[in-house]
């Protein structure tokens, strides 16, 4: 199975769970993406980005008292999205924003 830019989804179930637990927790998705970028494949950069982009809203949205509900839903959210592309699938609700950030 190819993914949007044409590359075979992960192989490797460490790949795919490693995005996972980046997906769960936020920050190992942000340290993953610095720590190894110039190995990663497109799709993992997407990925790491998409799990730290959604952490980091989710984190200013906590701080708010009434949209602390707002930030547990975009969490569970995340980790829907990890569960699919743990499966081999490959969901991309931020496409248009993760590639204009290029770092």
């Amino acid at each position: 199975m190819e993914n949007l830019f044409g590359e075979k989804m992960a192989k490797e179930g460490e790949n795919r769970l490693l995005i996972l637990l980046g997906y769960i927790i936020w920050i190992i998705a942000a340290v993953l993406y610095f720590a190894r970028k110039k190995e990663l494949s497109a799709l993992e950069k997407y990925h790491y980005i998409q799990a730290s982009l959604l952490g980091v809203a989710g984190l200013i949205l906590s701080f708010i008292p009434i949209l602390g509900i707002v930030s547990i839903i975009l969490w569970l959210y995340a980790i829907y999205l990890g569960i699919k592309v743990y499966q081999g699938e490959d969901p991309r609700p931020l496409k248009q924003y993760v590639e204009q950030i290029n770092l």
